[in-house]
């Protein structure tokens, strides 16, 4: 039982955590006393992000400086609820809420399903491909050596490494297997307050901000892998309510604020840049009441300051894989600068794709409802035509920066993040221009924003429901990704090979080797990244180990047995067209390619290992 509650409560805790460091990062902004409390969570969780790199880059992530930063964030923030005036503010806030007996009822429904949330976030599913090889390990490595340097990891260079770092933080409370709660626990809180905030202050009642989050549990996220959705979601809205919010602070003050958002949004994932590259220019440069030179010295002070802050993890990426930024600021170590290798921007640009995005983003649901609620601000009430431009702005981002995506990577996940913030914020912002304008008998937005909730309702039931029919079975009968005697079978491989010497990995489950012992770099997907002059594509196994030694790699582990279960995928050899399938096509037939120089190199060179499933070589 304590596996299954810890990690929802583990959840909780981290959440007060950033909800501290986001009031530190308030302090240092100078901005403390006019801060809303809801944003203080996202400000925190950016700040950590960014807070790791400069950790990363000087090799001092370890657990217990780990759960130090994680008590300071809990300390930090009962002072500040503790303050006087803080204080009697929540008093007051509390007060008002607990006389409204029916919103107090529905928000008990809103904490049972909260808790099956952050319960279920714990026994999420892994992808063998992308977690075991990639996004697990990553965060185990930084804990273990203080940094993370994967010359040999593509999925490295699609992410400077602030997601990482927060699973690395969450890894000081829970263990490997609940890494889930990062993005699926710590930040769904973070959003969840967010929404509840956000809609308080722009006067909905505590009630229908109850309701409208128990209509967002319902969205069913595309959960592929580890990396960052929600927490994508979380900094997007964060940037929109912290753009609103902002207008009576010193333009210095604005500046870093807005940078601290961009950045902590940045690092997380490269995917997120896009959108916020996008949506951040089109809030500047139409920004009302403002002269053009204006809007470019705030635009560019801002860019500058997120520059600075994404410094740390840039050089870091850059040590790591030859790039300050993929593929934007060179292509570093990956293949394709080396040989055709397919870049994850495998996308073709041609009317044809531009055609075919656009026609499946029309059936996309949470389009349908932005687009819908884009129709629907008439810019009443207080500072009212400023937010409906801003929620305009934010819907043509939304559908800018998506279809770009689609062109560019054809995958379908990377739009959801951006997508999901703009929705829900446009459904707050409207929601309470709708309680206004229903005073005073102005049907029209009050129609539209039913319709929308309806539309809301018809396309996200059926798969919110069909999600936790599923994680309800998933705690029943929660899976482990690790037992003892795998654990015990890759350390009595590692024990084979000498201490401190580079070591080369291709197996099942890499995240369970120590890398203290061994700087161990893993093959995560053969030719994607590699030092230079670039791992060679050929069937000649002695030219592959001739290719190892010359960047110092003596040692070789690979498990052979655990290959046998890609077979299944041999079928994706087969595809045709461009974009993804191409590059799935090219990624299959290299992996395959690189098995059986791997066998031939067993076969060539002595095992210092093998037990009929994985074997280590020594390439000298």
């Amino acid at each position: 039982m304590n596996e299954i509650i810890w990690p929802a409560l583990a959840s909780v805790l981290a959440f007060l955590s950033m909800m501290g460091w986001g009031w530190a990062a308030a302090v240092l902004i100078r901005i403390r006393d006019r801060m809303d409390l809801y944003l203080a969570g996202a400000y925190g969780l950016a700040f950590s992000a960014l807070f790791g790199g400069i950790l990363n880059l000087l090799g001092l992530i370890s657990l217990p400086l780990i759960r130090i930063y994680l008590l300071a964030g809990c300390v930090a923030f009962f002072y500040h609820i503790s303050r006087r005036d803080r204080r009697a503010a929540i008093q007051e806030q509390l007060s008002r809420i607990m006389r409204d007996r029916i919103g107090m009822t529905v928000a008990v429904i809103l904490f049972g399903i909260l808790f099956f949330k952050l319960v279920a976030a714990g026994v999420q599913p892994f992808n063998v491909h992308d977690d075991y090889h990639s996004y697990l390990v990553f965060p185990q490595k930084m804990i273990q050596t203080g940094s993370c340097r994967e010359p040999f990891s593509e999925r490295r260079m699609t992410a400077l490494g602030g997601q990482s770092f927060l699973q690395a933080l969450m890894l000081g409370l829970v263990d490997l297997e609940k890494i889930h709660i990062m993005d699926q626990g710590l930040a769904w809180l973070i959003f969840t307050a967010l929404i509840l905030g956000h809609g308080m202050k722009r006067g909905l009642s505590f009630r229908v901000c109850i309701g409208l989050l128990i209509l967002c549990q319902l969205v069913k996220v595309p959960v592929v892998n580890i990396s960052s959705v929600i927490s994508g979601s979380v900094l997007f809205y964060a940037l929109l309510c912290t753009f609103i919010t902002i207008g009576d602070e010193k333009s210095i003050s604005r500046a870093f604020l807005m940078g601290l958002v961009i950045a902590g949004l940045c690092s997380l994932k490269n995917s997120h840049i896009v959108g916020c590259a996008i949506l951040t220019f089109l809030l500047y440069f139409f920004k009302p009441k403002t002269d053009f030179l204006e809007k470019g010295r705030e635009f560019s002070t801002v860019v500058i300051i997120s520059g600075l802050l994404l410094s740390p993890w840039m050089i870091s990426l850059f040590f790591s894989n030859g790039t300050f930024l993929y593929p934007l600021l060179g292509k570093g170590y990956h293949g394709s600068a080396y040989t055709n290798f397919p870049s994850v921007t495998c996308g073709v640009l041609n009317l044809q794709s531009i055609y075919y995005a656009f026609r499946n983003f029309l059936t996309y649901p949470l389009f349908l409802i932005a687009a819908l609620l884009a129709l629907i601000p008439d810019g009443s009430g207080p500072n009212g035509q400023f937010r409906a431009l801003v929620c305009r702005l934010a819907f043509i981002g939304t559908w800018t920066s998506s279809l770009l995506l689609l062109v560019l990577s054809d995958i379908w996940r990377y739009i959801f993040a951006m997508t999901f913030a703009v929705t829900m914020f446009q459904i707050i912002e409207f929601q309470s221009q709708t309680s206004a304008n229903a005073k005073i008998n102005q049907s029209r937005p009050l129609t539209s924003a039913f319709v929308s909730l309806l539309l809301f309702l018809y396309l996200c039931l059926p798969q919110g429901f069909t999600a936790y029919s599923k994680n309800w079975k998933r705690i029943q009968h929660p899976k482990k990704i690790q037992n003892a005697d795998e654990i015990a079978t890759v350390r009595a491989t590692q024990e084979t090979i000498p201490p401190g010497q580079p070591v080369i990995a291709r197996v099942a489950k890499p995240f369970l080797l120590n890398f203290i012992r061994n700087p161990i770099y893993v093959l995560d997907i053969p030719g994607g990244s590699s030092l230079p002059p670039g791992l060679p594509r050929s069937m000649n196994a002695e030219e592959t180990a001739g290719y190892f030694r010359s960047v110092s790699i003596r040692y070789l582990i690979y498990s052979y047995e655990d290959d046998r279960p890609l077979s299944k995928y041999g079928q994706r050899a087969f595809l045709e067209g461009n974009g993804y399938f191409k590059r799935v096509h090219e990624i299959v037939i290299r992996s395959f390619e690189i098995q059986y120089v791997f066998k031939k190199l067993g076969a060539a060179y002595k095992n210092l290992y093998n037990d009929g499933k994985i074997f280590v070589l020594d390439l000298d």
